[in-house]
């Protein structure tokens, strides 16, 4: 088993949401091409005027202005470095610290006068020579970055303008800093738009109104998405949370620095394998093997898109830190013989990775993807199966996949040799063949899925008795994150209900249904008594299960209190709905289009809430 060294490590992780008081902006309806990526370069490019010493000269020398940042970047040379990586997006810098944009904007010079933006169109240049290569673009921006300016710009801009109200906006409230962060970015929008498919706004949303600026994209590309820092991989605090162990500036050297022991997150998170976000002469830290390993991980849990971005600046003039390219460059060689189960997939159905899951612990060795298409599922064997006696064997056992899959076929993935895979009702085993032996880094069995029974309810279409709750929508039933979820009106909704809609007719066998967490109390706004019915028409259902006095079935081995990384995510005294599934076998006969669950008898709150909403069955032709 190769485990790679002991590293330096800084990284930006998602924050934990159990279920978020205000909307998520990135969900699955407003984000579907962030949440199929997987991979990618998260880039800082930047000058920081008299706040930050960003990006530097390769000499480590400090550049005097933007212009200097901008002027001598060599950027074919960067687009061939960055192919060289194969990503599927790069994440670049428009501007970060004390607002230097590095292209012209005239909003920019009439707001704030000269000198704040580049003269060169670095940012033009670099999008247009990405644009033959087919890796996205997403564009990095700060609008709440009036922090970072003199107390002179604060005022000319309103950063401070409302402050004694609180530091939310709302409307009315920091008027003059929307405007102008408005323009700035409508001109922006309208020169390079067309080309960038989301942006990564970092800072939080607390002086920006960020609908606005959502509206202000959508004029000139009415699929522009926009992925919060914020929302989507916590705040500045959380990003150096992992440092070096030095004990004489009291790190205790007990925090883990090996990939092995890193823990997946399901939103994006972006890893520093630079000396800093930006250049500061350091060196990768990260192996090839570590960066494969973890992204793997990683892309096996990612319900929020994004994946992993693997971030480091550059020198002024494009070129990287002592190893950055070389590592970036064999993580892309590395990845290529099986890069189908990690890009543009979807985290595995049948082989869940739970939030915080290590391939140091494992319970099975593996973790699991799938296709976008839900036609193959990719087994990701990252600890090898060991007998004690006999040593490595050359079987893999699993338990019964978690969505009843069948499978019909396995294919080494690298060697394209056929595995024998036998699946009975108590689980399933792969045999490799003998010409195969496992992968120290990452074995990858494709499996074929028999067409029929499975998962039918994933991203379907939603109805609801009264409308979405702020913060829970419709959506949230069926987005396939365990830790997002739908909840019904107040109390005036005294038998809520809830229907997917799922698409054919159907033979339902299943339902699971995940149940709310609060404060360690499981099945919080779980219904006591409910009704499940079914639907040709989505008019005239008919009931074929009804449960009374219903108890919450608690497994507290899935649900160890567990403390990670450092205390930026903690399980500790802390239960997670994914834990928690509740299982109902339906009748025979329960065909139809639609499924209804109304809750007869409420708690808590007098609301029904649930987190997931599974159903399982075969589609009747």
């Amino acid at each position: 088993m190769m485990i790679v060294k002991k590293i330096l490590l800084s990284l930006c992780l998602a924050a934990v949401l159990s279920l978020p008081a205000q909307a998520n902006w990135n969900d699955a309806e407003s984000t579907p091409i962030w949440r199929s990526l997987k991979f990618g370069i998260y880039l800082h490019n930047a000058w920081g005027g008299e706040a930050y010493t960003l990006t530097r000269y390769p000499d480590l020398t400090v550049p005097k202005s933007i212009d200097e940042v901008a002027d001598d970047f060599d950027v074919d040379q960067f687009v061939k470095d960055i192919q060289s990586f194969d990503p599927e997006y790069i994440v670049f810098t428009a501007w970060h610290a004390s607002m230097n944009p590095i292209f012209p904007n005239k909003a920019m010079d009439k707001w704030r006068g000269k000198g704040h933006t580049a003269k060169r169109d670095l940012m033009g240049e670099v999008i247009a020579a990405l644009r033959p290569t087919g890796i996205k673009f997403v564009m990095y921006l700060h609008p709440s970055d009036g922090h970072d300016m003199s107390k002179e710009d604060q005022a000319l801009l309103g950063w401070n303008e409302s402050f004694d109200q609180g530091t939310n906006w709302k409307p009315g409230n920091y008027v003059k800093w929307n405007n102008f962060m408005n323009e700035v970015f409508d001109e922006l929008c309208a020169k390079y738009g067309q080309d960038i498919v989301a942006f990564w706004v970092d800072g939080g949303w607390q002086r920006v109104d960020r609908e606005r600026l959502k509206k202000t994209a959508r004029k000139y590309n009415p699929k522009a998405e926009f992925v919060s820092g914020w929302d989507n991989a916590g705040w500045c605090r959380q990003f150096n949370q992992i440092s070096p162990p030095d004990p004489a500036k009291g790190v205790p050297v007990s925090i883990p620095h090996d990939a092995d022991t890193w823990p997946s997150l399901r939103n994006n998170a972006n890893l520093l394998q630079g000396g800093c976000w930006w250049t500061t002469g350091g060196t990768a830290k990260v192996s090839p093997v570590g960066m494969l390993r973890y992204t793997v991980l990683q892309v096996s849990g990612n319900t929020g898109g994004g994946g992993i971005g693997w971030a480091a600046g550059n020198y002024t003039d494009g070129t990287w830190e002592p190893q950055v390219k070389e590592y970036l460059t064999m993580l892309g060689q590395l990845m290529k013989p099986i890069e189908e189960s990690i890009k543009n997939t979807r985290p595995s159905t049948s082989y869940l990775t739970p939030q915080g899951t290590r391939i140091a612990t494992l319970e099975h060795g593996i973790v699991a993807t799938r296709s976008a298409d839900d036609a193959y599922e990719y087994i990701h064997v990252l600890v090898p199966p060991i007998d004690a006696n006999q040593g490595y064997q050359h079987f893999i056992e699993l338990p019964v996949p978690e969505d009843y899959k069948k499978f019909t076929k396995a294919v080494m993935l690298r060697t394209g040799r056929a595995a024998k895979v036998t699946q009975t009702d108590k689980g399933l085993r792969i045999d490799i063949p003998w010409l195969d032996a496992w992968d120290p880094i990452d074995t990858v069995i494709k499996l074929t899925v028999k067409p029929g029974f499975g998962l039918v309810s994933r991203e379907k279409a939603i109805s609801m008795s009264g409308e979405d709750v702020p913060g829970w929508p419709r959506s949230g039933a069926v987005d396939g994150d365990r830790e997002t979820g739908w909840s019904s009106q107040v109390a005036m909704d005294t038998k809520p209900w809830i229907t997917v809609d799922l698409e054919d007719r159907v033979n339902m066998e299943r339902v699971h249904l995940f149940s709310r967490v609060l404060k360690d109390k499981v099945g919080y706004c779980f219904p006591v008594d409910f009704t499940f019915s079914v639907s040709d028409d989505g008019k005239n259902f008919r009931d074929v299960l009804s449960i009374k006095d219903h108890k919450i079935e608690v497994n507290d081995d899935t649900a160890k209190d567990e403390k990670l990384l450092n205390g930026v995510i903690s399980k500790t005294g802390r239960k997670l709905s994914a834990d928690y599934p509740q299982y109902f076998k339906l009748p025979k006969g329960s065909v139809g289009r639609y499924l209804r669950i109304t809750g007869d008898k409420l708690k808590d709150e007098n609301r029904m809430q649930f987190t997931e909403l599974e159903v399982f069955g075969s589609e009747q032709k």
